[in-house]
């Protein structure tokens, strides 16, 4: 589970696990907030890039986005 992992402070692993899950269910994925999650596990690991770029992506489509653009900041 992406979440233990991340509880574990595991969050290249689980940055793994999301990409798949977002690559494998991409409606599910958006549905169930899998971006945010995964963004944040890069942003743990540090990779801030690659985090500013999942919230990106989903920033057409995800509401509210008001949450997105304190994110971003």
């Amino acid at each position: 589970n992406g979440n233990v992992l991340v509880a574990q402070k595991k969050f290249i692993e689980a940055a793994k696990l999301f990409e798949g899950i977002i690559a494998k269910f991409p409606d599910k994925a958006l549905a169930e907030n899998v971006h945010l999650v995964l963004s944040l596990a890069l942003e743990e690991s540090g990779d801030y890039k690659k985090a500013l770029f999942v919230l990106e992506q989903i920033k057409p489509v995800y509401k509210p986005e008001e949450y997105l653009e304190l994110r971003i900041k």
